[in-house]
């Protein structure tokens, strides 16, 4: 074994090492990227707003994940198809609730078949865990 062919082997060693080191930076940096992208997508709220109408149906659903979720029925609008009765018709928006506290709020609503005005918050994306919908309840008022 001659000097050059160690001075061979350290060479190649050096250059592995730094090749290694490149690879781990770049997984690392895309590994950042993802997680900084999904952070963004499933925690940031893409919009907050109220929604007002009449609380239609809340139930805990799902096989592994049971997750609370609800109807709000917002406007309801009378068309009659004879002179004695009409349909009731209108927009259903489908919600989840995450916290207990909003939980009781919507039950006792519910109950009282008054309207209810919703504060929510809307993700761009879910969590199947958290919810079937993009559509976070924070708050209940009671319309009286």
């Amino acid at each position: 074994m001659s000097i050059s062919d160690i001075q061979d082997g350290v060479k190649g060693r050096i250059a592995s090492w730094h090749l290694r080191r490149k690879l781990f930076t770049l997984l690392g940096l895309i590994l950042l990227g993802f997680a900084i992208y999904a952070a963004v997508i499933l925690y940031y709220p893409y919009s907050e707003g109220t929604r007002t109408g009449i609380l239609r149906k809340l139930s805990k659903k799902g096989y592994v994940f049971k997750t609370w979720e609800g109807e709000l029925q917002m406007s309801a609008v009378m068309v009659p198809q004879t002179e004695e009765d009409g349909v009731t018709g209108g927009n259903i928006w489908h919600f989840s609730v995450t916290d207990q506290a909003t939980i009781d709020a919507l039950q006792k609503s519910e109950t009282s078949g008054k309207r209810v005005t919703l504060t929510y918050t809307e993700y761009l994306k879910n969590l199947f865990w958290r919810g079937e919908t993009k559509y976070f309840i924070s708050k209940v008022q009671v319309i009286e």
